[in-house]
């Protein structure tokens, strides 16, 4: 008892100590001690050496002309930065952010959020038509997720079509998303080349050396929309390159690179984009313009829109069109 109680004082202390960093006003030489972390940082591990340095110039061109002086609270400032950051850069994974703030903005009030599984993978299912489906709310690491991939594959091995719902699907590890690609190809494939701005290093992207039976020559459809983001953004961007899927919904958000954190002082971190990965097809990625669908159509009717034309893809049988007319009627 007494251990639990000195575990819930030092964990309140905790809450206590970041509450006050937070509500301590910003100070000049605060300011400008994080302004100019965040050039260092920039300069130092940013992806895009030139982009760096411009983003690094029009911060210290806004700071020459007072723009910062009248921020006085670390959340604000953070706020200021990023946005002006990505001006710049339009890089949707760079952020500075004020540790254990509140944020009124990140959300609707009282909405509830949806509940996720611990792995990201949500559903596995046939749909009429005999099309499997897949849904991943995220992409946990290979170690945690990569068993219940292999049993869905496995499960959905006899399908005709798959659908792969990565809608709402802000990323995760590329790890897990190498391992269903592995169910895809009859063969180990380099998908990629990742470098790596700090240590000027490249490394290659492979495909998973999967367990059971490959799902091969068979259509794949992976559904996204503007929340897709991240390693989610990474499957369909490279099955699309590869003509292993064919993606439908909307453009996604267009987040490529992988990030390292920074604790810029006791109370504001930053989020640093350091290595991009390069398709070995495109000789490209998404980032900031986002996967574009195949069959671009809203969200809420991408998942009927793939089935669909994922039925009217296979051999004509009876069950098959009394499904497609059912889906045609619901659409």
């Amino acid at each position: 008892m007494r251990l639990v109680r000195a575990v819930i004082v030092i964990a309140l202390a905790a809450n206590a100590s970041v509450a006050c960093a937070q509500t301590r006003p910003v100070d000049a030489a605060e300011r400008s001690a994080v302004i100019e972390r965040v050039a260092a940082e920039l300069e130092k591990g940013y992806v895009f050496p030139d982009t760096a340095r411009a983003m690094v110039q029009a911060l210290r061109d806004r700071q020459r002309r007072g723009e910062y002086d009248r921020i006085d609270n670390a959340v604000e400032l953070g706020d200021s930065l990023t946005s002006h950051l990505r001006a710049v850069s339009h890089d949707k994974h760079l952020r500075i952010v004020a540790r254990g703030a509140s944020r009124p903005n990140a959300g609707q009030a009282g909405a509830v959020p949806p509940r996720r599984s611990a792995d990201g993978l949500e559903e596995v299912k046939r749909l009429d038509g005999n099309v499997g489906y897949l849904r991943f709310s995220g992409f946990a690491d290979v170690g945690r997720v990569g068993s219940r991939i292999t049993s869905a594959m496995a499960e959905l091995a006899s399908t005709d079509a798959l659908i792969v719902d990565l809608r709402q699907n802000g990323g995760g590890s590329p790890t897990s998303v190498m391992h269903l690609a592995g169910y895809l190809f009859p063969e180990r494939t380099l998908i990629a080349r990742i470098y790596s701005r700090p240590d000027d290093s490249t490394t290659e992207m492979w495909t998973a050396d999967v367990p059971g039976t490959k799902y091969l020559d068979k259509q794949v459809y992976i559904l996204t929309n503007r929340q897709t983001f991240s390693a989610a953004e990474a499957a369909a961007y490279h099955l699309q390159a590869f003509g292993r899927a064919k993606v439908v919904g909307d453009t996604t958000g267009g987040g490529a690179h992988r990030v390292t954190g920074v604790d810029l002082n006791d109370r504001i971190s930053m989020v640093v984009p350091v290595t991009r990965p390069i398709n070995v097809r495109t000789g490209t990625d998404w980032e900031g313009v986002g996967v574009i669908p195949d069959i671009p159509v809203d969200p809420d009717r991408a998942l009927v829109v793939a089935q669909l034309a994922a039925l009217k893809a296979l051999p004509k049988t009876a069950e098959r069109d009394r499904v497609i007319a059912d889906l045609e009627h619901a659409k």
